[in-house]
């Protein structure tokens, strides 16, 4: 089993979509989605007198949104959606609650978000995502998120997509060829 925390919102947990369904096919695993409420980075703005800090955290910011973006082409997606739809603590929150393999409530949640511009912030949407994925949830509070976000901080799960395989703790999509390798050597 690899669980995953994700964030419908992220666009690094959107990327890691395809490859991770892809590697639960070739190598069998189940996935065990888990909700990471993410802080969206804005490019810092850019100062004509900018400290080290500041002009090294634009640099980065500004990288990390061009690599998205390649990354994005590369699988045939688009990383725009409008300003301003950036809530999915309902989502979140449903997937939390949710019984059983959540994996076509994800799928449906992320086409929501970035291809339909749904808000997965309003309880209709949400709902209407979990029957057509045949997704039964018990219906949490905020507060219930807000417990599990402290909870799995405090475990190392800092950033999105984060994957967990037999206790150990990657962060990043990037690490996708290392855990197919660790979940291919526990099944030889």
């Amino acid at each position: 089993m690899l669980t995953v925390y994700i964030d419908f919102k992220s666009p690094e947990s959107y990327l890691a979509l395809q490859p991770l369904l892809a590697l639960a096919e070739e190598t069998g695993c189940g996935l065990r989605w888990q909700p990471f409420r993410s802080r969206q980075r804005e490019l810092p703005e850019h100062s004509p007198d900018p400290e080290l800090t500041t002009s090294h955290g634009r640099i980065r910011e500004a990288y990390r949104q061009r690599i998205n973006r390649r990354y994005a082409a590369l699988q045939g997606l688009s990383l725009d959606r409008p300003p301003g739809n950036d809530g999915t603590d309902t989502a979140l929150t449903a997937l939390l609650g949710a019984d059983g393999d959540a994996t076509a409530f994800v799928v449906a949640a992320f086409k929501a978000h970035w291809q339909d511009h749904k808000n997965l912030d309003e309880w209709d949407v949400v709902a209407s995502l979990l029957a057509s994925a045949a997704c039964d949830s018990k219906q949490l509070s905020s507060d219930a998120l807000d417990r599990h976000q402290h909870d799995i901080e405090a475990e190392g799960i800092v950033s999105d997509p984060a994957l967990v395989v037999a206790g150990e703790v990657f962060i990043g999509r990037a690490h996708i060829p290392l855990v197919r390798q660790l979940l291919n050597q526990r099944t030889e």
